[in-house]
């Protein structure tokens, strides 16, 4: 047995959170015991599901506002037990404070997580990464673009994101019920999934969409998600008269069934790792109308379509316009890209990882 001692800054439903739980999911807990210390804010029915497995989980105040109360609630946690591994997840080299912590209380196996290509503090990153560099003991990345932007030119590992693919196959009654829900019926839906932050860039999602009402009347925006900058634009929104064309879902946990509810997929994202619902909206058939920064790692078949993020609204609309795909294309997606799919499918990166749990790749 195993254990591995996981750290994440918050258990929200994000994309690094939905990695983790995927993970924590699909590991035969036979071999591995992963216990979790995470910041605020948590998702009550992901630590409900949790501590119900029989992991532990040590609750910690947030990491910008209460730092201090944060690190000491991490020592508290690899105190509890002697683990074998201790797994960070994040995206800068900020990390290596926690990692620091691992190493203080003996833990042999460092594991530095970089989920993004991108962080909010670009210069702490760059001036803590010399110390970084000696607090893990192996670097691993959801992207090439990911490793590269956290480890530099030292060596790192490639862990694809994984996913239970098949969930997000394209499905006629979820459609219908969603857009029902929603009244949506008659409507073309622009959907995003995504937390509220400068990262997914809501105020172009909101400008193109705006240009997108102009050609194409019916139009509706539906965006699933919430975090800090909802409010700002909640504002932008009323600003520009569209409060009846968009809909703010707020956090849900019924994501296949909302991806079958839309008509494409937007995601101008300033920086991205290797997003998930990339692939979760490409694996339901959607047109998915992306910023040329995303990885093209991400990339599983045609309806993935990069624009600039220097390129006018106008383009943004053209290529939303020209990219349509109907029920009977979705339906069949997994099957004509299985391959490119099934890179992504959670039993093969969940073996990747038990793996490297276990000791048997370096």
């Amino acid at each position: 047995m195993r254990n591995v001692l996981v750290v994440a800054k918050d258990l929200q439903l994000h994309g690094i959170t939905s990695v983790i739980m995927s993970y924590f999911r699909a590991l035969d807990r036979n071999l591995i015991r992963m216990d979790f210390a995470v910041g605020s804010p948590v998702d009550r029915d992901l630590l409900r599901e949790i501590r119900a497995a029989g992991s532990q989980v040590e609750l910690l105040p947030p990491k910008s506002e209460q730092p201090m109360g944060y690190y000491a609630g991490i020592d508290r946690a690899m105190k509890k037990k002697q683990y074998d591994i201790l797994h960070v997840h994040g995206n800068s080299a900020v990390i290596g404070a926690e990692l620091l912590l691992g190493l203080r209380n003996h833990i042999p196996y460092r594991i530095a997580h970089s989920h993004n290509s991108m962080c909010n503090h670009v210069w702490m990153h760059r001036l803590l990464r010399p110390f970084f560099s000696h607090t893990y003991t192996k670097g691993l990345a959801c992207s090439e673009l990911a490793g590269t932007w956290m480890f530099g030119k030292r060596p790192f590992q490639v862990l694809q994101n994984g996913l239970d693919t098949h969930k997000y196959v394209f499905r006629d009654a979820d459609r219908a019920e969603i857009r029902t829900e929603y009244g949506l019926k008659n409507s073309y839906v622009v959907g995003h999934i995504g937390c509220f932050n400068r990262q997914k860039n809501h105020t172009r999602i909101v400008d193109i969409f705006c240009a997108l009402k102009a050609k194409l009347p019916s139009a509706k925006l539906l965006l699933v998600g919430d975090g800090g900058t909802r409010e700002e634009i909640e504002n932008r929104v009323a600003a520009l008269h569209l409060e009846q064309d968009v809909i703010f879902a707020g956090t849900k946990q019924n994501i296949p069934q909302l991806l079958a509810a839309m008509d494409c997929f937007l995601l101008p994202s300033l920086h991205e790792g290797l997003s998930v619902v990339l692939l979760e909206a490409q694996i339901s058939g959607l047109p998915c109308i992306l910023s040329d920064v995303c990885s093209s790692e991400a990339k599983l078949g045609e309806h993935y379509i990069p624009v600039s993020l220097d390129a006018p609204d106008a383009a943004w609309v053209q290529a939303i316009c020209e990219n349509p795909v109907e029920p009977a294309d979705r339906r069949s997606f997994y099957a004509a890209h299985r391959d490119a799919v099934e890179r992504f499918e959670i039993t093969k990166t969940v073996r990747e990882l038990t793996n490297l749990y276990c000791g048997r790749q370096k």
